[in-house]
């Protein structure tokens, strides 16, 4: 994916719209709408100004997501889940990986306190 298309994607991730991005950095929508098309490549300053507004830069610029883009729930969570035994790893993966599509309603562990079984309610 091109570095226009991570703009646009954070864009829409943070619910922006050029208007306001434009203000964040003081340029013009055009400038900001010209970097998005892929007409222009925008200076260092442009992504140094946007940065503070949540605009994940380091993703725009690699593709690789930043911890510091995480909203702080989500940096939270993180923290928890990798100091977490594996056994508390196994559940929390079980109850994303549900999808949403039912409620976790068990979670037994085995005696090498293992997920053994995972019972999701439809």
């Amino acid at each position: 994916m091109s570095f226009s298309k991570r703009l646009k994607e954070e864009k829409k991730r943070l619910k922006e719209n050029q208007g306001t991005i434009a203000k964040y950095a003081g340029i013009t929508e055009k400038s900001v709408g010209a970097y998005e098309r892929g007409e222009n490549n925008p200076p260092c300053s442009f992504l140094e100004k946007i940065a503070p507004y949540g605009f994940d830069v380091q993703y725009i610029l690699t593709g690789v997501r930043s911890d510091a883009a995480l909203s702080p729930d989500e940096r939270e969570l993180l923290t928890l889940y990798k100091k977490a035994p594996e056994t508390i790893k196994q559940a929390v993966r079980a109850v994303l990986l549900s999808g949403g599509n039912g409620t976790v309603k068990t979670v037994n562990f085995n005696s090498n306190s293992h997920i053994s079984n995972v019972n999701i309610k439809n």
